[in-house]
């Protein structure tokens, strides 16, 4: 245990009760002038934490905020929102029913970018997104009891600018309904906004705040520029009303400055060097013992700060603790470095057991317990009615009479060519082996748009493998299709089926022409 008389709690109160008595003697009568200045101060440092608030929103939705702003720039005469608008979940749930139905199994951002989307649902996602930012501005603005926030983008015009998000809903009436007027365009003249335009041009918040009355009183403007990605987009504002005090607030910040200004010298002089001499000569050497394992990670240097800050007071309790901390780190490091490289053993094993697991270990492709994955998710397809694909089902003649004649190798060799023709004439559809010579293929893409010219290909590589020397690579195959159609199939096994029976009847056929 440190002794209370010797710990840095005892010694900082003694110190500060004599700076306490001397500063509340000498300045008591200024204290209640110097409230005006702090209520001064404290509006303004909440109105940049907001605008900052707000540049983290826009900020921090990354991309999704760099395609709403240049869609809205391009199309905002298309912008119509609800001047009553309190919410929005109806535009989310609009737009992802929208997305849903035009880009079923599609993740926007994944596998699909905004940019690929056709022009209803572009405007549907924006919306949202516009009417999402606008609630967020409005909802600051409330909660901080500010007297504005709004979002301006510079227009192409000097001194003018536009409204994105006006924190004030102003409207306008199209067909008797009241929506939100946007793109609001302003003059803003630099020689009364200088603030302002201080911010877009050096992309930085100013120092100052700017001062001017406007119709919500008189007030202080904080501005804060939009960098995402390096690209200036715009400006964030936003005001809070000051009671009109400004010379008083003056005369009072000037009075004290003098009388504290005397007294922090004189008193501020006798703690610092009772601070520096007790503690921050002890503080700096911690720091630098501190530093240096940080930079050297030597923990040998543990020894050094246990045994080099003497004393029984926090400080020395503090550097007993960094150096215990140091060897406990040191171990820690060590272990998880061992737990890691068996993690990271441990993961590629499963990944790689999990890809085996799905995969035709003769051809490749993907194997049966793949096909019975797929089917589930067509069905699940079938029952929400966004189901829009055909099965191919692929029979390789011949197999058993070269097995026999030549030996499985060369049976395996005639399958592994099939498969080859297969996914090279099939390459925008999944292939499966569910068999020792069947192959299934879901038509999908442009596959399902040209599956005629795709099977006649088909049957050309056939054709075409005739005139290969070994007779096991001279494949031939049935072939059958069927597409899903609602009112003959209720599940992904009636196409199956027919596509068999198709399989079936061709090589039937097939067998016919042999024999005439």
């Amino acid at each position: 245990m440190i002794k209370r008389s010797k710990g840095l709690l005892f010694k900082f109160a003694a110190i500060f009760s004599l700076f306490i008595i001397v500063t509340l003697t000498l300045t008591g009568v200024a204290t209640y002038r110097n409230q005006m200045s702090v209520y001064r101060t404290q509006k303004l440092e909440n109105l940049q934490l907001v605008s900052e608030h707000l540049a983290n929103i826009l900020t921090n939705s990354g991309i999704d905020f760099l395609q709403l702003q240049d869609y809205y720039v391009k199309n905002r005469e298309k912008f119509l929102v609800p001047h009553n608008l309190s919410s929005s979940e109806d535009s989310l749930e609009s737009y992802e029913r929208m997305f849903t139905a035009k880009y079923p199994g599609k993740i926007l951002g994944k596998g699909i970018d905004f940019s690929q989307l056709d022009e209803e649902t572009k405007l549907a996602y924006a919306l949202y997104n516009y009417e999402f930012f606008l609630l967020s501005f409005e909802n600051i603005c409330k909660t901080f009891q500010l007297a504005y926030t709004y979002y301006l983008i510079p227009d192409e015009e000097p001194e003018h600018i536009f409204y994105m998000f006006d924190g004030v809903r102003k409207s306008k009436s199209i067909d008797g309904r009241d929506y939100i007027l946007v793109a609001r365009k302003a003059l803003v003249e630099r020689a009364k906004h200088p603030f302002l335009w201080e911010a877009w041009e050096t992309g930085r918040r100013p120092d100052n705040f700017g001062v001017w009355d406007n119709d919500f009183g008189h007030n202080y403007s904080c501005y804060y520029p939009l960098i995402i990605n390096g690209e200036k987009l715009g400006i964030i504002g936003a005001e809070v009303e000051v009671a009109d005090a400004n010379r008083e607030i003056l005369r009072n910040s000037l009075r004290q400055t003098g009388v504290v200004g005397l007294i922090l010298i004189f008193t501020m002089a006798l703690l610092l060097l009772s601070i520096n001499r007790f503690y921050i000569s002890r503080m700096i050497e911690l720091q630098a013992d501190v530093k240096e394992y940080a930079e050297l990670k030597n923990p040998d240097i543990a020894e050094r700060i246990k045994n080099g800050i003497p004393g029984e007071d926090e400080i020395a309790s503090l550097a007993m603790q960094i150096s215990s901390m140091i060897h406990e780190l040191e171990d820690y490091m060590n272990n998880l470095l061992a737990t890691t490289k068996e993690l990271h053993a441990t993961q590629k094993n499963a990944a790689l057991m999990n890809m085996l697991a799905y995969k035709d270990s003769l051809t490749g492709v993907r194997n049966k317990t793949a096909y019975d994955n797929e089917v589930q998710r067509l069905e699940s397809n079938l029952s929400s009615g966004e189901a829009r694909f055909g099965i191919g089902m692929i029979d390789l003649n011949f197999l058993k009479k070269i097995n026999d004649t030549y030996g499985h190798n060369h049976g395996n060799e005639a399958i592994k060519k099939l498969c080859l023709i297969v996914c090279k004439i099939f390459a925008h559809s999944p292939v499966f082996r569910i068999g020792g010579d069947e192959f299934v293929i879901i038509f999908q893409n442009s596959d399902y748009e040209n599956i005629d010219s795709l099977i006649a290909s088909f049957k050309e590589q056939l054709e075409a493998s005739k005139c290969c020397e070994n007779e096991w690579e001279r494949v031939s195959a049935a072939i059958g299709i069927a597409f899903y159609d609602p009112s003959l199939d209720k599940n992904v096994e009636s196409v199956f089926k027919r596509a068999d029976m198709n399989m079936y009847e061709n090589k039937k056929a097939m067998k016919a022409m042999r024999e005439d």
